[in-house]
């Protein structure tokens, strides 16, 4: 499922952003949102059970995405200067590293389930409620990231590496 065809042409341009329309996080919300069109409504009704905690697991995104900004900013000036290079561009090369690292979210996946398959936090009197916010924390950050990421990153890698350079 390439977004490029023979000669490197985008299939079908997105017009507001640079990059093909065709890609594989929006395909995934096409695909969702056929499934709730043809869904059985308990089955429904369990899928927004799940999602409901967005609004509980944003803001824990978003701190932890500012703090990663942090560490991207500081590993990427610690580098520079180690290396003998000038930190001119360091706030550049820090965003884009920053931006690039937004819609890979294999970690999320591979360690989501982790807490409910060793069955984390058996001694809490709450530990299947830990457990499940766990779980849709990370399902909610691979759906929202990947989307978000993805358009970030088209839209806005290649004017800092332009800046950069």
């Amino acid at each position: 499922l390439g977004s490029k065809d023979d000669s490197g042409r985008d299939l079908i341009p997105m017009g507001f952003s640079p990059g093909s329309l065709f890609q594989p996080e929006l395909l995934v919300i096409v695909t969702g949102t056929f499934f709730a069109a043809v869904a059985d409504r308990g089955v429904l009704h369990d899928v927004e059970g799940i999602l409901g905690g967005v609004w509980h697991v944003l803001p824990i995104i978003g701190i932890g995405l500012f703090f990663r900004l942090v560490g991207v900013f500081a590993a990427t000036l610690l580098t520079l200067r180690s290396r003998g290079r000038g930190c001119d561009t360091v706030m550049q090369d820090a965003l884009f590293c920053f931006l690039s690292t937004l819609p890979r979210a294999t970690i999320q996946g591979a360690l989501g389930a982790v807490p409910a398959t060793q069955r984390f936090f058996q001694g809490d009197r709450q530990n299947s409620e830990v457990r499940e916010f766990i779980f849709v924390a990370a399902r909610v950050y691979i759906v929202v990231m990947s989307v978000v990421g993805m358009i970030l990153l088209n839209t806005f890698g290649d004017r800092i590496l332009r800046v950069a350079s």
